[in-house]
């Protein structure tokens, strides 16, 4: 299990964020719902991979962790909490469902107003990797680069889930070097530092 925490954008539809009627709960200024993760998506290319994430990936974390809803992954800027029940966090077919009672907090004001204009429409959530699956992307699924190798999620820690100013390129450190481990013992013939440099100039242009 990765110690170390990766962050990822949600989905390429995004995650859809809305804000609906204000909530009754004391304090609530609004609610905020969308779907930060969305399962069986093929993600756009991570730096020299791409990513799904499997249904059961995400079942013991939602049972068992106390999850924090962020903006902008800043822990200083908390809009909710699963363990304070501020926060929901569904498993459905597609993905998993967010519901957040956005606090009357400056962070909370500025993601309501920022959702509401369109200006706020990125979602991220951070995760830490318990159980994954390398494997060669089929032909149907390759891009013009040609052979990338698929990263599959089946068992993830949640720490945090949310929205973002700009959606950041994922941190892929842990998953290159995880990668270069499954080269190694697959006798892959894999240029782990080629794929690494790429990942940086994508990184650099914010792709």
């Amino acid at each position: 299990m990765s110690r170390e925490i990766e962050r990822r954008m949600a989905g390429r539809e995004g995650c859809g964020f809305t804000i609906e009627e204000r909530s009754d709960r004391e304090g609530s200024l609004a609610v905020l719902k969308g779907m930060p993760i969305v399962f069986n998506s093929l993600s756009n290319d991570l730096g020299g991979f791409v990513e799904t994430v499997n249904p059961g990936a995400v079942e013991s974390t939602l049972e068992e962790d106390d999850v924090r809803g962020l903006f902008n992954h800043d822990p200083n800027q908390p809009l909710g909490r699963t363990g304070a029940g501020t926060m929901t966090l569904t498993a459905m077919d597609d993905g998993v469902e967010m519901r957040i009672d956005l606090p009357d907090t400056a962070a909370g004001n500025t993601v309501a107003e920022g959702v509401q204009r369109g200006d706020i429409t990125g979602g991220s959530f951070g995760f830490r990797t318990v159980g994954e699956e390398w494997l060669d992307v089929g032909a149907e699924e390759r891009d013009d680069d040609g052979d990338v190798p698929l990263r599959r999620l089946t068992e993830v820690r949640l720490f945090d889930v949310g929205p973002v100013t700009f959606p950041a390129y994922p941190d892929t450190a842990m998953a290159m070097r995880s990668m270069a481990d499954w080269a190694v013992s697959a006798e892959k013939n894999l240029d782990v530092a080629a794929l690494e440099r790429r990942r940086r100039r994508l990184r650099m242009l914010d792709i």
